[in-house]
């Protein structure tokens, strides 16, 4: 009885692993549709007289943090099958995944890249301004914790 139950809940991680994909293919797909338009946005611009940095830099970072998204949806799917479905699985030398705590440290280094894209953002959308400091000490916090707790995989220091 619970050999087929446990049988029966390794579909759950195949779709989970096919839903992860699905969403890095989509976020993939959004990325070069965010990237066509920058660059639509940008040759309007050049006729206008407006500048083009502000503009130019925010949709850079955008498609980064898309592309980083979807990369981290990738390689949470490489992980996942991985660990649970095939250990064998022939994969790219940069998503070794052998366990999930090596998984739960590449996830936290992407979700500390993205907030600092995030941030840079924010400070080239608004320019300087007072909610920028919380914002950033936010961040920073986030950082410090995900750091001291070993889940962005920096080393701690004895």
């Amino acid at each position: 009885m619970l050999s087929r139950v446990i049988a029966s809940s390794l579909l759950l991680v195949h779709i989970f692993v096919w839903s992860a994909l699905i969403l890095a293919i989509v976020l993939y797909g959004v990325a070069i549709i965010a990237l066509v338009q920058i660059i639509q946005d940008i040759f309007q611009l050049l006729g206008s007289g407006e500048s083009i940095y502000i503009h130019a830099t925010v949709g850079s970072l955008k498609i980064i943090d898309l592309l980083l998204i979807a990369a981290g949806f990738q390689i949470i799917a490489f992980g996942v099958y991985q660990i649970c479905i095939d250990r064998e699985f022939e994969h790219p030398a940069v998503v070794d995944i052998k366990n999930f705590g090596d998984l739960k440290s590449v996830i936290a280094k992407i979700v500390v890249i993205i907030l600092i894209i995030n941030f840079l953002e924010n400070i080239v959308k608004t320019g300087p301004a007072e909610h920028i400091l919380g914002y950033g000490l936010a961040i920073a916090a986030v950082i410090l914790a995900a750091s001291w707790s070993g889940c962005a995989g920096i080393p701690k220091k004895d």
